[in-house]
């Protein structure tokens, strides 16, 4: 960030590089004195713009900006909680102490109160205590609090005593607010793992388009950081509605492009061997969904191969072989083009 001296300087230059005779003026002069009061609105409005892009930013926010810029995401951060525990508490006389009773530590480092109303008296007895302020607190067993109320009344830390009459059981609680270090950490892991940008989560969005039958999703087909997006539909309004959702989850350095899905009709002919007693109404229905859902598998661009098809439907109940004759070979698709099932020739050959 310029100083308010850097600032004047720059400004004496451009009215030098403009053969100015202003440029050439004393310090504290009349010119001097106008250059120095716009140079410093010019300062001030320079700290406020860095403070804006720090406030803005997720490694240099902090404090409040920093709790922004995580709701954005959903988190918040931890708040600190109270650390709890228990004392011993006597006196020579019974004395009635009331819930709420604060009491103080030698050197007032931290302030407690009592989390219920209690009676004391010659007899020890245990009651808990509650620290009047968030954080991470370490109060050693036998450590003495005092209440300027009931200066007769000792208290002392701790949650049994051993068997030689020390107190045992420090106060080992509570924890402090999350610093914005920690709370910078956290947020940046859960970016990392944050699935808003992914394929996955694209292709989702994408499919809840009403009228929108099919979305197919290519990456780096034309080039690195390409990503092609196949639509099926030629709806003017399904189409906007796709602009809308890749708008709204654009990635720096990503160019995505809608495309239109094209398809290359095919037919599927194959001779499946069955056994005697298998019901080939039935089957014929599991050997058409089995390659239809095989075929809309298949990612696009890709070849499909006849002994792919065949292994897809070598498993159903009834088949005991397979021979495709259509496609003889493999099929290879133009681009941007998936294959689509046209009709089905089937001949069943059955087993003596």
């Amino acid at each position: 960030m310029r100083t308010v001296n850097e600032i004047i300087n720059s400004l004496k230059e451009y009215l030098i590089s403009l053969n100015s005779t202003l440029g050439n003026f004393k310090q504290y002069s009349n010119i001097y004195v106008l250059l120095r009061a716009i140079a410093l609105i010019v300062a001030e409005q320079d700290f406020l713009v860095e403070s804006a892009k720090e406030s803005f930013y997720l490694r240099t926010a902090k404090g409040i900006d920093l709790d922004k810029r995580a709701t954005d995401i959903g988190l918040t951060r931890f708040e600190g909680n109270y650390a709890e525990g228990t004392i011993f508490i006597s006196s020579s006389s019974t004395t009635s102490l009331p819930k709420g009773l604060v009491l103080s530590t030698a050197t007032r480092a931290t302030q407690w109160e009592l989390t219920e109303s209690t009676v004391s008296s010659i007899t020890e007895k245990i009651v808990q205590v509650k620290c009047l302020t968030t954080g991470f607190v370490n109060l050693e067993a036998g450590s003495i609090l005092t209440s300027i109320l009931y200066p007769s009344v000792r208290f002392v830390v701790g949650s049994f005593k051993d068997i030689k009459g020390n107190y045992t059981g420090a106060i080992i609680s509570g924890s402090d607010r999350e610093i914005d270090e920690a709370f910078r950490s956290r947020i940046i892991t859960h970016l990392k793992s944050y699935n808003r940008f992914s394929k996955s989560y694209l292709l989702n969005k994408l499919t809840t388009i009403p009228n929108l039958n099919r979305v197919l999703i290519k990456e780096n087909e034309e080039a690195n950081g390409i990503v092609s997006i196949y639509i099926d539909s030629q709806d003017a309004r399904v189409k906007d509605l796709v602009k809308e959702i890749i708008d709204e989850n654009l990635v720096l350095g990503i160019v995505y492009k809608i495309k239109s899905l094209k398809y290359s009709y095919i037919t599927i002919g194959l001779d499946v061997r069955v056994s005697a007693t298998t019901n080939l109404g039935t089957l014929e229905d599991n050997i058409k969904t089995t390659i239809l859902n095989f075929i809309d598998g298949v990612e696009i661009g890709k070849n499909i191969e006849a002994q792919e098809i065949g292994a897809a439907i070598l498993n159903l109940p009834g088949v005991r072989g397979v021979v495709i004759n259509q496609p003889s070979n493999f099929l290879t698709p133009t681009k941007g083009t998936l294959f689509k099932v046209s009709d089905f020739l089937i001949n069943y050959i059955r087993e003596a």
